[in-house]
């Protein structure tokens, strides 16, 4: 136990200096284990602080202050059951590439001041125990953290922010000591306070783990940090809603901090639990992050390299690694990027484990300027020129992000490309796992991905999403599940999966859009679904500037637009629709519909849409009113292309209907036909095509194919019914096409 080690220490205080440490490993020492039956606690500075008699100055008591209470410069380090470090500068360094530590269940290292692990060559293999940030140990009883977290249900965003993140009376999204107790106690996985936890947890400003150095010349990390088992939690840096600007310094970020009596400090606001700068970490098994939390970027974990190299056209993402086989990061918070920031030329590998219960709480509108009603940005991931590959089992859920700014969103992952950040584009490969009920205040309920307002000649984000599931994940303005920015190429295929998710604005599903043209970006579906998530306009993908193409086996189905857009809205650019399919051929109407009151299947307010195959099928319009109608198509502006594919296919469940126009509804644009049909679309008014406005060309295809395909309506215009209203003016014009087999109960089997 601590009383005789502590009477063995005997020191020259002539011989003191600021690199003093307590123990130097190069051969094997264990500490704890088997045989131990008491706590055996090695400390730094604390309450129960130690003396010497004298020092240089010949006063007496003078505080022995160690920077570094073990280190390991070559050989191995056990740290096992009933051991405890704490209270150092730095509790454990490794500093040669031969140096080993292993920390095993039942031991705890904590409460240094500055960083509990600095690996800077070598390599500590985290099995058990813990890193915590700060507690204080009641005689020899190490600390027992309860294991069972919150039920998903708890975590109500909205409350969570109203009830957890507040000062002086008003919503903030900064935590401060109260507001880290309060939230420890009500939300974080400590059901009960562990045996001897301080009354408040101390915001430390420490790090758990820093791992810093880059490859030999072989290519090997020399840093390495590997964690199979045990927690790391506790963590908590300065930081309140007076923050007010970040700059780098040394391996932390300092904040301008107003302090309570207005006077303007400089506060060390790097606290997280782990931060990787150029070394190799691998997290997996049981291990758990989790109870975290920093003022500036990435509670649970930090990648960056300082040796990435912004101005090399042919630098790559290897300088910094993270590969995740299982394990959790949780209940961790920043300002931005909640569990984690990955940026710098790093990259994150993750087939299993998850991601939960994260929060990026900084405070940007959507132009990037402090706003007081804002909020940070990427609750679970915050990405800035690096690589992101999710596959297997993975998990990003329960995520929120606070900020309402475009570039900073993303519920689950936000990424980006910015100048200063290198040529490379960002890259994030989706390949399995699922990204669910996540949440954003502004975009990208489940995942953003822009650049930062830049041109498209460098940099960018590239996204491939092979095989993922992206769904219940809410965003309440823009895109529920995924929103698109400029100088962003998105690619879904191989059975990949968007489903479920709500937007309060537009694009429930995706939302697509381009704020400068110099900055194009685009989207290409094929094998894949979009279906079942709902929003104003454009439940499925919504369109605003930007290219978009579905191709063969891509479906965007049974999505609900409260207004117009049921499968998508194009508010501009290009939709490209060379095959697959708006709605689907089979299965019941009511089970595979994309619904809404004006363009069930896809609404055209402005833009260019290209059909050459593929159907648009099977939609149906939840509105009778005179305005309202298209249970394919809706135009009110814009120009339609169809030179191939059908609108509407068959009868019955596989038809589109509408009170008016069930295949095309005109109420302005251009809708040219040179091949393709319009068949088995049903209508009050209107079967095939319902005009209130606009221009109709049709030089060849077919409405109405056969007795089994035609195109029908209650009353009037089987084929085509064509009228004005007020100011509009309607014009047809039709040559070297084809319009048979279509009906009408009252009058106009072909045209009215």
């Amino acid at each position: 136990n601590d009383t005789p080690l502590r009477k063995a220490i005997r020191l020259n205080p002539s011989a003191y200096t600021s690199n003093h440490r307590w123990i130097g490993v190069n051969g094997t020492l264990t500490l704890g284990g088997t045989g131990c039956t008491s706590v055996l606690i090695i400390r730094g500075q604390n309450s129960d602080q130690y003396y010497y008699p004298s020092n240089n100055a010949g006063t007496n008591n003078a505080l022995i202050d160690p920077i570094v209470l073990i280190k390991v410069h070559s050989g191995t380090l056990n740290l096992d059951s009933n051991c405890e470090l704490c209270y150092g500068k730095v509790n454990v360094w490794l500093s040669n590439e031969a140096a080993t530590v292993n920390l095993k269940a039942g031991a705890v290292v904590h409460s240094a001041r500055d960083m509990n692990v600095n690996i800077t060559k070598g390599t500590f293999n985290m099995q058990g125990g813990y890193i915590v940030g700060h507690y204080k140990s009641t005689g020899n009883t190490v600390p027992t953290y309860a294991s069972s977290y919150p039920d998903n249900t708890i975590l109500d965003y909205d409350t969570f922010i109203a009830n957890h993140f507040t000062q002086g009376g008003t919503t903030d999204y900064y935590l401060d000591t109260a507001d880290v107790k309060h939230v420890l106690e009500a939300y974080y996985p400590l059901q009960s306070k562990p045996s001897g936890w301080t009354e408040d947890p101390k915001i430390n400003d420490a790090i758990a783990v820093y791992i810093h150095n880059e490859k030999d010349a072989s290519g090997n990390h020399l840093a390495v940090f590997n964690m199979s088992g045990g927690n790391i939690c506790g963590f908590y840096g300065h930081g309140n809603k007076n923050i007010i600007i970040g700059a780098s310094g040394s391996s932390y970020t300092y904040a301008t901090y107003m302090n309570a009596n207005n006077v303007v400090e400089n506060r060390k606001a790097q606290s997280m639990a782990i931060y990787n700068n150029g070394g190799k970490m691998t997290l997996s098994g049981t291990a758990k992050i989790y109870a975290n939390h920093t003022p500036y970027s990435g509670g649970g974990v930090r990648l960056t390299s300082w040796d990435f190299d912004a101005t090399n056209t042919n630098e790559n993402f290897e300088h910094t690694l993270l590969t995740m086989t299982g394990g959790q990061i949780s209940y961790c918070s920043g300002g931005t990027g909640g569990g984690m920031r990955i940026e710098n030329g790093a990259t994150v590998t993750m087939s299993a484990g998850e991601i939960t219960h994260c929060v990026a709480y900084a405070k940007l509108d959507q132009f990037n300027n402090p706003d007081e009603a804002g909020g940070g940005g990427s609750g679970g991931i915050r990405m800035v020129s690096s690589k992101f590959v999710m596959s297997g089992t993975a998990e990003i859920s329960w995520c929120y992000s606070a900020t309402i700014s475009m570039a900073m969103s993303g519920g689950a992952i936000g990424a980006v490309w910015q100048p200063g950040f290198g040529y490379v584009a960002t890259t994030v490969e989706l390949n399995g796992g699922e990204i669910h009920h996540n949440k954003s205040r502004g975009y990208g309920g489940g995942v953003s991905a822009t650049d930062k307002g830049n041109t498209g000649v460098v940099g960018g984000v590239d996204v491939q999403i092979k095989g993922c599931k992206i769904h219940d994940n809410v965003a309440l303005i823009d895109g529920g599940g995924f929103y698109i920015g400029g100088n962003t190429n998105v690619v879904v295929n191989n059975s990949s999966e968007i489903y479920s998710n709500t937007a309060t604005g537009n694009g429930g599903g995706v939302l697509i859009s381009t704020l400068d043209a110099t900055a194009p970006c685009s989207l290409e579906v094929s094998s894949s679904e979009i279906y079942q998530n709902s929003a104003a306009n454009g439940a499925g993908v919504y369109v605003h500037e930007g290219t978009c193409t579905l191709m063969g086996g891509g479906y965007i189905h049974y999505n609900q637009a409260s207004s117009y857009g049921g499968g998508l809205y194009m508010d501009g650019g290009t939709f490209n629709h060379q095959a697959g399919e708006i709605g689907k051929y089979y299965g019941t109407n009511g089970a595979t519909a994309n619904t809404a009151k004006r363009g069930a299947g896809v609404y055209i307010n402005n833009g260019t849409y290209n059909m050459s195959g593929g159907f648009i099928n099977g939609n149906r319009t939840t509105s009778t009113d005179t305005g309202d109608g298209g249970g394919g198509v809706y135009m009110n502006g814009g120009t339609f292309n169809l030179s191939g594919g059908r609108i509407g296919y068959g009868s019955g469940t596989y038809r589109n209907t509408a009170n008016r126009g069930a295949g095309v509804y005109m109420n302005g644009g251009e809708f040219i036909m040179t091949g393709g049909s319009l068949e088995g679309n049903y209508a009050t008014y209107g079967g095939g095509v319902y005009m209130n406005g606009g221009k109709c060309k049709v030089t060849g295809g077919t409405i109405g194919k056969d007795a089994s395909h035609h195109n029908e309506a209650t009353y009037y215009g089987g084929g085509i019914y064509s009228t004005t209203s007020g100011s509009t003016s309607s014009e047809v014009s039709i040559s070297n096409a084809t319009i048979g087999y279509n009906k009408a109960s009252t009058s106009g089997g072909g045209i009215y």
